[in-house]
């Protein structure tokens, strides 16, 4: 599989050769209409550059450095901290690319993390519908590290049946709706339970 980038026909943004050869030159958000969302999302985020300085943005920062820092490393987080920044890098990457980024990316190593986050927070239908993703890709598989789920991409091409990318639409979708809904005001008060930030 190759790391190779280049430019969405459409909107400019940077995308793998992989994407644009499967998509016609354009990135996922843009084929599957999603880019408006982005775009809004984009708009939310630059506001809260406004807010950098504040409680849980410094939180986010800080323990992202933690799991950066090879001397620390996300073994070194705390049960809940693992749980909140595993849930965190999912809802991250379905807003940027779906269950199909997410999935692709070394976010999905912390997918068990992720599942107990999620139930640990009362999100049930976040819950099933990350299931229901996994399920899709990975049968009763145990979802595999990084590099393995690359090759395993390669290998069963399952990301390239139009099925598949039509079912993940649905979920990303009902996930991000789902996030609006609920996930994101169980996210705060789950740090804020956990003394995260007050």
């Amino acid at each position: 599989m190759t790391d190779e980038t280049t430019n969405c026909t459409a909107c400019g943004n940077p995308m793998l050769v992989r994407t644009a050869e499967k998509y016609n030159g354009k990135c996922i958000p843009c084929t599957k209409g999603y880019r408006k969302s982005l775009d809004k999302s984009r708009l939310f985020y630059e506001e809260q550059k406004l807010h950098e300085n504040d409680p849980d943005v410094l939180f986010w920062r800080a323990l992202c450095e933690r799991v950066d820092n090879p001397a620390l490393g996300f073994n070194s987080l705390p049960g809940p901290e693992k749980l909140f920044f595993a849930v965190c890098l999912l809802e991250g990457e379905i807003f940027n690319g779906g269950f199909e980024q997410y999935s692709t990316n070394s976010s999905a190593d912390y997918f068990d993390y992720a599942l107990s986050g999620l139930e640990k927070m009362g999100d049930q239908l976040g819950l099933e519908l990350t299931l229901k993703a996994k399920r899709l890709l990975f049968h009763d598989k145990a979802v595999p590290k990084h590099i393995e789920r690359l090759d395993y991409f390669a290998a069963t091409r399952i990301l390239d049946e139009q099925e598949v990318s039509d079912i993940l639409d649905e979920l990303d979708s009902a996930f991000l709706k789902n996030y609006e809904k609920v996930l994101s005001s169980r996210l705060t008060a789950f740090a804020i339970e956990n003394g995260f930030w007050k």
